[in-house]
């Protein structure tokens, strides 16, 4: 898988099959909207339900994802630099995820991570990015000049 949505699309799936939890999965607002639309489109006809914690300052509040999270919950989904280019407080988030008995799912830039820590030092189950570069890469081979 080359792009963001699908693989986070994978990464839920997979969640869902590990926990045998049908009911939810909690997304942040901060992940890509993209990556969002897809998930929900792939769910649409599926049990798991995508459920969207507001991010109103820019990034996911632990204590909002509290509320969301039950035990039906299989996946917690977020972006790590997120849409908005802020930094997710991760580690919490694993925490809170792991203690409901979720799975966290971090979508990440692989660049990001020349400075940041890698998603399972933060506490991912599993972790997903986008292959930019091989896009490009072959949007630049199959180019007709």
């Amino acid at each position: 898988l080359y792009e963001g949505g699908t693989s986070i699309v994978e990464a839920v799936l997979m969640a869902v099959g590990a926990t045998g939890r049908t009911g939810k999965v909690v997304v942040a607002e901060s992940v890509h909207p993209d990556y969002r639309s897809t998930l929900s489109t792939y769910l649409a006809n599926l049990e798991p339900k995508a459920e969207v914690v507001p991010a109103p300052d820019g990034f996911l509040d632990p204590d909002a994802l509290r509320k969301h999270i039950d035990s039906n919950t299989s996946a917690v989904v977020l972006q790590h630099p997120n849409f908005f280019g802020c930094l997710e407080e991760v580690e919490e988030i694993a925490r809170i995820a792991h203690e409901a008995g979720a799975l966290l799912v971090q979508s990440f830039d692989p660049v990001s991570l020349g400075l940041l820590k890698r998603p399972g030092e933060l506490g991912a189950d599993i972790a997903v990015a986008e292959d930019k570069l091989r896009q490009a890469k072959n949007e630049g081979r199959n180019r007709v000049v």
